[in-house]
């Protein structure tokens, strides 16, 4: 074999240790392949969230609870993109060499954890909005857009908050390679907080938010299966007491409103309803309250702000929404998994296993997810296509900001 054979392929299994990172110099092949795999990331993840977040800003009809969840999780995968994916292509280039400042790196690690965990909280807070608006219909009045915005900050807030200790548990170290001095940006863990850290971060932001979106999809599924075929209307009419309207109060048990509660149904109203209804075949729209009053001694009727319009238009477009539900589920389980497994191998052994194909593999499938999340969610629902081209073709997408 040629020295300089000799001398590449070497260079390709060479690895240095220094007792808990292992250097390893990157082939052609690998290079070519990685910057291939990020640069195709890097600019469907850019494109797709860019267009969900903007699409959302200036449709009006998308100003709802369930949209502005879905915001949130599109900034925080943006962000991810934006931040992970040039230091992938660094780190590639220069095989695993770090040539910025100690705060960099720990910036840089942070940034990675906090957007991972906005995305999942924000999956999470989507996921339970698309429960109650389902399967809790007396609640769901409560999901209001001001709600869903409070709740959305404190999404970031908490991933801040927890993320915050990852500003000092990442590290620059030197080592001597060939008599020159190499640089990593790593974590300065021993394997017991590996070990603690890693799980607790495993259960709260995989398993967790893996139990839930199974719990909801499972009901929103079974709500879905039980409704009629005929769309119709069923108005929910409270009867109260002019001594109620008179003295301003009403009795607040549950019970004696249900009482009180007079069902009827109704012909189909041609009137625009939630998005719930019009994506997933559920039911609630809100009405102005209106009152009747006939005079003095007798009843008066007060006509609730929910109308419960029920039905979905049929079989196929039950199955239908279902397989988006799964497949947002096995989305989230299947990227994800290689990863965690990996970061929860690495903290249970003595000697850490980073082969860099399996690695990049890895990442790819993050990147994946991020670019995927939450176009699954919304470039499926034709409601929102509608929406992306009105957007598109819109004076302000074309006007410099």
């Amino acid at each position: 074999m040629h020295p300089d054979d000799l001398l590449e392929q070497y260079n390709d299994t060479l690895a240095f240790s220094n007792g808990s990172y292992y250097f390893e110099p990157f082939g052609v092949r690998y290079r070519t392949v990685a910057i291939l795999a990020y640069t195709i990331v890097f600019l469907l993840g850019i494109t797709g969230n860019s267009i969900v977040i903007f699409t959302i800003y200036v449709s009006d009809s998308l100003h709802t609870s369930a949209y502005g969840y879905l915001a949130s999780l599109a900034c925080a995968d943006l962000l991810a993109i934006c931040t992970a994916v040039p230091e992938g292509l660094v780190y590639t280039i220069s095989s695993g060499i770090w040539y910025s400042t100690s705060f960099a790196c720990s910036a840089f690690v942070f940034t990675n954890f906090f957007c991972i965990n906005v995305g999942t909280l924000s999956m999470m807070a989507f996921t339970l909005e698309r429960y109650i608006a389902t399967c809790r219909p007396f609640l769901a009045q409560k999901l209001t857009l001001n709600r869903s915005r409070k709740i959305t900050a404190g999404c970031w807030a908490v991933a801040f908050l927890y993320c915050a200790p990852w500003f000092w548990l990442a590290e620059v170290v030197q080592d001597e390679y060939f008599q020159a001095e190499i640089r990593h940006c790593q974590l300065s863990l021993s394997q017991s907080q590996y070990i603690a850290l890693f799980t607790t971060d495993l259960a709260l932001f995989y398993v967790v938010p893996l139990v839930e979106a199974m719990f909801v999809y499972w009901n929103i599924g079974r709500v879905l299966r039980s409704l009629p075929e005929e769309r119709g209307t069923v108005r929910m009419v409270y009867r109260g007491s002019d001594m109620e309207h008179a003295t301003g109060r009403r009795s607040s048990s549950s019970r004696t409103y249900l009482r009180r509660m007079r069902i009827t149904t109704e012909e189909p109203l041609s009137r625009a309803v939630s998005v719930v209804d019009r994506e997933y075949g559920t039911m609630f729209s809100t009405q102005s309250s209106r009152k009747r009053s006939s005079g003095s001694g007798q009843a008066s009727q007060q006509i609730s702000d929910t109308t419960a319009q029920r039905g979905t238009p049929n079989r196929r477009n039950v199955a239908q929404s279902l397989r988006i539900l799964v497949a947002t589920v096995l989305l989230f389980a299947i990227c994800w998994l290689p990863f965690r497994g990996l970061l929860i191998y690495n903290s249970l052994v003595e000697e850490p296993w980073l082969d860099l194909w399996y690695v990049l593999f890895c990442k790819c499938m993050v990147f994946l997810n991020c670019c995927a999340n939450p176009l699954l969610y919304t470039l499926l629902s034709k409601r929102f296509r509608d929406c992306v081209k009105k957007a598109l073709a819109s004076p302000k997408f074309s006007t410099p900001l």
